[in-house]
């Protein structure tokens, strides 16, 4: 029994660098053989990214507790910028 993983969305992305992030990612999508995963990973945000996504797709569990909406309004702060 260890400590508990770190969570990947903590402490928070400023939205300034989450918005350029985002814009690399979206203008690596109109490179012939690159992706914005690719990007992400390179801007080393990939794993915030992947639980983010993962958050809001299980948003309808996430709403019955105060730690789930906690968790479900760091994922949306750093998605939306994206």
């Amino acid at each position: 029994m260890g400590a508990p993983d770190p969570d990947p969305l903590e402490p928070p992305l400023p939205a300034p660098l989450a918005a350029g992030a985002g814009l690399l990612m979206g203008a690596a999508d109109a490179v012939p053989g690159v992706s914005g995963g690719t990007i992400a990973l390179v801007l080393g945000i990939y794993a915030r990214l992947l639980e983010a996504i993962a958050r809001v797709l299980a948003l309808p569990r996430a709403l019955r507790t105060p730690a789930g909406r906690r968790g479900l309004a760091a994922a949306l702060g750093f998605l939306g910028p994206l």
